[in-house]
C-alpha cells in the first residue's frame, strides 16, 4: 500500500492476524499520529494504543499522544494487554521515503484541525494566534486601524474586529489586539448546519439556497453591529458565497461598514489530496482573477508590478459586497505556523490550492477523476505569486 500510495494519505486498516496499521503518505499530506493509554499508577504498562488524525481525539479517552506517524511509515499494533504477550508496535517505512520532500498540508492549521491538537509539533491555537498577529500587522500596514490612529485611511477605520464562528476566532482575537480595537462576538452560530463553503450543487443548489443554508447557520447580533465599522475575519474565503450572505447580513444589522480579512491567502487552485474543494471559476479568487485579466483596469495597466493582493482584494470585495477584503499572504501564513511549531527545522507545505504547485502531481484528467499521480504532471504548473 505505502509503495502505490499517490497524493494525500492516512489511513487505518484492520487486519486479521496482524492487528491494525496506522500507514501515511510518503510526503506527509495528510496528519496521522498514535496515542497510549497506560495503567493507572504504573507508566510501564500499556493497557491500549489509539491511532487519529488529530491529537485531540485522544485526551477524552485519556490516552497520551506518543508520536505522529512518519512520512511513508506503516504502524503496526499487535497483541493484546490481556494475555501474557502483551501490545507490540512495530514502525515499517520506505527505503525511498527519505529521498521525498516532508509536505504537511498547510490548511490544517488554518481550518480543518480543531485548535487542542498537535500536527507535526505545531501547535494549532498556537499557529492560529500567530496568524493573527500577522494578518493584524499587514492591516496595519495598509492603513487600518482606530479613528484616533495616526495614519489611518478613513475609509479604512475600525470600530470593532468580529470572527466568522468557529475556526477564526483565535486568529481574530490576536488581530484585534495588534489593531489595538476591541473584540466582539457579532455572530451565533447554530451547530447543526453542514460546512457551506464544501456543498456541492445538488447539495447546496443554487447560491440563494447556499446563502439560505449560511442565514441558518449565522445570526448577527445587532446590539454588537448596529452603527459600527466592523472588520469581519474569516479562516478563507472559498467560494464567496457564505461571504457575500454574511455581509449582507451585517448590512441589514445597521453596520456602517464591513471589511472582511481572510486569515489564509486567496484560494486559487483545487486541492487533490483530502481537501474537499470546489475547481474553476467557482474559487472567487481564480475567478476574480481572469476578470481582471480579461478587462484590466487603467490604473493596473500603468502597473504591470501590482501586487497579487491588489488585484484580487478590490476585486473580491466588489462580488461579495464588501468595502474591502485583505487576504493573508503566504509569507506570513508560513511563518506564523512554523513559529508555532515545538522545535525541529523549519517546515514546508503542501500548498497547492494557494500555489497551483502539486508535490504528489495532479490526477489526469481534468474533473480530478483519475486515481492515477505522476511526478511528471508537474511540468507546466503555472505557479501565481501569492507572497
Amino acid at each position: 500500500l505505502l509503495r502505490t500510495s499517490r497524493g494525500g494519505t492516512a489511513a487505518l486498516l484492520l487486519l486479521g492476524g496482524v492487528g491494525i496499521v496506522g500507514l501515511r503518505d510518503p510526503r506527509g499530506i495528510r496528519p496521522l499520529c498514535f496515542g497510549q493509554l497506560k495503567a493507572d499508577g504504573d507508566d510501564e504498562r500499556v493497557l491500549a494504543y489509539a491511532a487519529a488524525s488529530e491529537s485531540s481525539a485522544f485526551c477524552a479517552q485519556g490516552f497520551d499522544l506518543v508520536r505522529d506517524v512518519a512520512k511513508g511509515e506503516a504502524v503496526i499494533f499487535s497483541g493484546s494487554a490481556r494475555d501474557g504477550g502483551g501490545l507490540h508496535v512495530r514502525s515499517l517505512r520506505l527505503p525511498t521515503t527519505a529521498a521525498q520532500p516532508f509536505r504537511p498540508c498547510i490548511f490544517e492549521y488554518i481550518y480543518m484541525a480543531r485548535p487542542d491538537s498537535v500536527l507535526d509539533g505545531v501547535e494549532v491555537y498556537a499557529a492560529r494566534k500567530n496568524m493573527g498577529t500577522e494578518l493584524g500587522r499587514l492591516l496595519r500596514s495598509r492603513k487600518y486601524g482606530r479613528e484616533d490612529d495616526d495614519g489611518v485611511d478613513a475609509d479604512s477605520v475600525i470600530d470593532v474586529v468580529v470572527p466568522v464562528p468557529d475556526t477564526s476566532r483565535v486568529c481574530a482575537l490576536t488581530c484585534a489586539s495588534i489593531l489595538g480595537v476591541p473584540y466582539e462576538e457579532g455572530l451565533t452560530k447554530t451547530r447543526h448546519i453542514a460546512r457551506t463553503f464544501i456543498m456541492s450543487s445538488e447539495q447546496g443548489g443554487p447560491e440563494t439556497t447556499r446563502s439560505a443554508a449560511v442565514r441558518k447557520k449565522l445570526a448577527p447580533v445587532a446590539s454588537v453591529l448596529r452603527g459600527k465599522r466592523v472588520l469581519l475575519v474569516d479562516d478563507s474565503i472559498v467560494r464567496g458565497s457564505t461571504a457575500a450572505a454574511i455581509v449582507d447580513m451585517l448590512r441589514g444589522a445597521g453596520c456602517r461598514s464591513v471589511h472582511f480579512a481572510s486569515s489564509a491567502p486567496p484560494v486559487l487552485f483545487p486541492n487533490f489530496y483530502g481537501i474537499d474543494l470546489p475547481t474553476g471559476d467557482d474559487l472567487i479568487a481564480r475567478h476574480a482573477i481572469k476578470e481582471f485579466a480579461r478587462a484590466p483596469t487603467a490604473a493596473a495597466a500603468a502597473d504591470l508590478d501590482m501586487r497579487m493582493e491588489d488585484i484580487v482584494g478590490p476585486c473580491v470585495a466588489s462580488v461579495i459586497g464588501a468595502d474591502s477584503v485583505v487576504f493573508q499572504r503566504l509569507t506570513g501564513l508560513r511563518k506564523a505556523v512554523n513559529d508555532a511549531r515545538q522545535g525541529g527545522p523549519e517546515l514546508e507545505f503542501e500548498e497547492s490550492m494557494f500555489t497551483g504547485s502539486y508535490p504528489a502531481g495532479r490526477p489526469r484528467g481534468d474533473d480530478g477523476s483519475s486515481a492515477a499521480f505522476d511526478a511528471s504532471d508537474l511540468e507546466g504548473i503555472a505557479s501565481i505569486d501569492v507572497v
